[in-house]
């Protein structure tokens, strides 16, 4: 089980989420490799985008926990989720850590935990 879980909420419909996915698969690659870090994205998009969010997913070959949740997930609603795209890197005592929407302090805060 990971310690640090970073959790993307995201949909198809959203031009700087899709934007974002490349960015996403190369932070993947990199950090993918410690134990203790895991990453899940967690797709807005309705029952009727189902096959746009498949595609995607199958489009970017992307190889994380890929879970569609809908618009209007409990998830989302728990975590404060009020734009997409959403970051949140959750520590291992369950406690958010981080909600930085600024994708280079983000990606510094996970670098920074996992490197202790």
């Amino acid at each position: 089980m990971a310690d640090w879980v970073l959790l993307y909420f995201w949909a198809t419909w959203c031009s700087p989420c899709v934007a974002s996915t490349p960015g996403l698969k190369k932070l993947y690659e990199e950090l993918s490799h410690y134990d203790k870090f895991e990453m899940i994205s967690l797709s807005l998009d309705s029952d009727r985008q189902e096959f746009g969010f498949r595609r995607h997913i199958k489009q970017y070959g992307l190889n994380w926990p890929q879970i569609r949740i809908g618009l209007d997930s409990q998830v989302a609603v728990d975590y404060g989720v009020n734009a997409i795209p959403s970051y949140i890197l959750v520590g291992p005592d369950g406690k958010v850590v981080s909600t930085d929407s600024n994708w280079n302090k983000l990606k510094t805060a996970i670098r920074s935990v996992l490197n202790k």
